[in-house]
């Protein structure tokens, strides 16, 4: 576990945290959908139970935390962690909606330079977004009785900006350009240049069939009370709500 350096051996030395690996990128980039956020981290010391130990009302607890997954309509603390141990068994974790930010102190002790991957799935708000920023940190917070104290005895180990965005973490084929996998951001809804609106005919009392071939650049789900709505087609001595309508399918 020693980096060769000599001075790693030298009595009263201690490792600072950082990240060896930290992935966060999402299964889905369209407006309301159930979208999983997948996680990878790897650090360079381990998560150790013993910074739990209650002496003199000291207690450090080391938590990891993913924050900026704002958008969401996924409520406080719903969310449910799947995947590598200690992280999925935690009983330990909060979910803000506010701040997008999931907290959790892991079940067990961590191994150093290990990789773990952990998922949860959020429900992604109706409305198009670009990517926030998002950043993950480890903190050690020194519950003391003195408040003065507990702000100096917080340490946090952060590669903000630093994220990784991976190919081979994605669950969907759906994306665009690489943007899309970043963690939140939402495609806003859109037609393709194929989507029309035709006539089949111009003649004056004719019966008129109005033709809409509709290709959007996201799926519509039901969650989302989606209203699609054609208007300027005046000119036409059909009365109100006397339209009928068809629809069909490819």
């Amino acid at each position: 576990a020693y980096q060769v350096k000599r001075y790693e051996l030298r009595p009263g030395y201690v490792r600072s945290a950082r990240f060896l690996l930290n992935i966060v990128n999402q299964s889905k980039p369209f407006p309301c959908a159930e979208n999983t956020i997948n996680v990878g981290l790897s650090l360079n010391v381990p998560l150790l139970h013993t910074c739990q130990w209650d002496v003199n009302h000291y207690n450090n607890t080391p938590t990891v935390s993913i924050s900026g997954l704002t958008g969401s309509n996924s409520e406080d603390n719903t969310v449910v962690i799947d995947g590598d141990q200690p992280f999925a068994s935690s009983t330990q974790m909060s979910w803000t909606r506010s701040t997008g930010t999931l907290s959790i102190i892991p079940a067990q002790e961590t191994v150093a330079g290990q990789r773990y991957d952990f998922t949860f799935t959020v429900v992604n708000k109706a409305e198009g977004q670009a990517a926030p920023t998002v950043s993950m940190g480890v903190t050690s917070t020194a519950q003391l009785t003195s408040t003065a104290q507990l702000s100096a005895q917080t340490q946090t180990a952060h590669r903000d900006g630093n994220i990784s965005y991976l190919h081979a973490h994605h669950t969907s084929d759906a994306f665009l350009i690489e943007e899309e996998v970043q963690p939140m951001f939402i495609r806003s809804a859109g037609f393709f240049s194929q989507s029309s609106v035709r006539q089949n005919t111009s003649h004056p009392c004719a019966d008129n069939t109005i033709s809409v071939p509709l290709v959007l650049n996201v799926p519509l789900y039901a969650r989302c009370g989606t209203n699609i709505t054609l208007s300027g087609l005046t000119g036409m001595a059909t009365q109100d709500s006397l339209v009928s309508s068809a629809c069909a399918s490819n």
